[in-house]
């Protein structure tokens, strides 16, 4: 009887600390994705200085800039040349502090021609706040 009452109860544990994992995953990928529609809406209206407001100091960008003047820099220097369509987060991944989130990214250059391809975002969370830390473009 002891032993059926605490694989109920370690039973019970992980459903509930499983339901907590999912809760903590849907709500750190909500923000990411609404994070994701403010990043389109100021790169495409050419504001840098929002746009870095959404990364760590000391984050690193694909192209190799890190820190938050050299982030800004390039994303000032990236204005008007293209303009994002889309950015569809397929996957997060939460373990306490630290998101792992990937997905799709669509831009449109100023000629027309449309590129496209995958990326992986590390997202870390400081003071309540979701950062972007580390980015990826995997092709």
């Amino acid at each position: 009887m002891k032993t059926k009452l605490f694989t109920l109860a370690l039973t019970g544990l992980f459903l509930f600390y499983g339901s907590l994992a999912h809760a903590q995953t849907s709500s750190v990928r909500k923000y990411i994705e609404r994070s994701n529609q403010q990043f389109i809406k100021w790169f495409n209206s050419g504001k840098p200085d929002s746009i870095v407001l959404q990364y760590h100091p000391k984050a690193c960008l694909a192209s190799g800039a890190c820190g938050t003047a050299a982030i800004q820099n390039h994303y000032r220097s990236e204005a008007g040349t293209y303009v994002f369509r889309e950015l569809t987060t397929s996957q997060v991944d939460v373990t306490d502090t630290v998101a792992i989130e990937s997905g799709h990214w669509r831009l449109a250059l100023a000629n027309g021609t449309e590129l496209s391809g995958k990326y992986r975002t590390e997202w870390r969370k400081v003071n309540k706040r979701w950062l972007i830390f580390r980015e990826e473009i995997l092709d």
